[in-house]
């Protein structure tokens, strides 16, 4: 993570936020999905600055969608690390995903889940 010393490189527009959030739906191609939740985890694991614009209930919401909706291993997976660097960036989001997720779920995925889980 920068150390906030607020890097210009990491100035995101909202258009290009907004861009990437809508690319997660599920209505859009697999492909694109899986670039999106890629970028969103690159750009939260990078960025404390960049990254909170995607620390949000609607980007935690669609990253949830792919991780219990995705048989793609590592695209799952990818959406499992994304969510980890949001809720770092927002902790109140952990509620609301360890709620979705479940006790015995969340605790599957750390114990026995991929090394990068």
């Amino acid at each position: 993570m920068d150390d906030e010393q607020a890097d210009p490189v990491w100035e995101i527009p909202e258009e290009a936020v907004e861009t990437l959030t809508r690319c997660l739906i599920d209505r859009e191609d697999e492909v694109v999905r899986f670039y999106a939740c890629k970028t969103v985890e690159n750009i939260t694991a990078q960025s404390i600055t960049a990254g909170c614009s995607f620390a949000t209930l609607k980007v935690a919401t669609l990253l949830l969608n792919i991780y219990h909706t995705q048989s793609n291993e590592v695209f799952k997976i990818s959406a499992a690390v994304s969510i980890s660097h949001i809720c770092k960036l927002n902790t109140t989001l952990f509620a609301t995903i360890f709620a979705s997720l479940g006790p015995k779920n969340f605790s599957s995925a750390l114990l026995e889940g991929p090394a990068r889980i």
